[in-house]
């Protein structure tokens, strides 16, 4: 039995039409193919409001531990630095939601990850789907859609590109991907992720 594991994510770069930063700790308890985790994420943004959201729950995964995980967990998020106008004259309070994560390896070369989360405090659904296929031990060809649904407001992307890593250099696990998303309910987005990951 494992009791502590520690998952630090320390730079997460997303390039859209916002500069963003997000840095994510990892706590993760294993008992067997079960464990308890809890993830603390903070997203600086140039433009838009920053955030920090914490997630807590329970997950089970495959013995290996590489063939598949699935997360159930709590959200809250809480916005901070929000600038406030004429149309936005009230601090957001922030949201509660249940968020599911769903990995598996599918075969040798295929990968999946399925993310849906039901907003409760403000009505919604979100839903982050990644099917990756690697071509080289270190590079893959990638689609993905992130979008958020709302009664009032929709915000749909779509779109591919390539996924890098995992690299293991000095002490770290790297990865990355540059991806294009195009969007039929706003602007097109052009994303490039780079992860560092160190667990102790």
């Amino acid at each position: 039995m494992k009791i502590f594991v520690l998952t630090f994510f320390f730079l997460t770069f997303a390039f859209a039409q916002d500069l963003q930063n997000r840095s994510s700790v990892r706590f993760k308890g294993e008992f067997g193919d079960n464990y308890a985790t809890v993830y603390s994420i903070t997203t600086s943004k140039k433009l838009a409001t920053d955030g920090t959201s914490l997630f807590f729950g329970i997950g089970r995964q495959s013995r290996d531990k590489k063939k598949w995980s699935v997360e159930i967990m709590g959200q809250r998020q809480w916005p901070y630095n929000e600038t406030l106008t004429p149309k936005n004259p009230k601090p957001t309070l922030g949201f509660w939601a249940l968020d599911v994560r769903y990995r598996r390896q599918l075969t040798t070369n295929w990968s999946l990850y399925v993310e849906p989360s039901v907003i409760l405090s403000k009505p919604g659904f979100y839903e982050f789907v990644v099917v990756e296929r690697k071509v080289l031990p270190w590079l893959g060809v990638r689609m993905e859609t992130e979008n958020t649904h709302r009664l009032t407001k929709q915000s749909i992307t779509a779109g591919g590109g390539l996924g890098f890593g995992p690299v293991h250099r000095w002490g770290l696990d790297f990865a990355g991907a540059a991806v294009y998303r195009a969007s039929p309910t706003g602007k097109d987005e052009k994303r490039v992720y780079l992860n560092a990951t160190k667990t102790f």
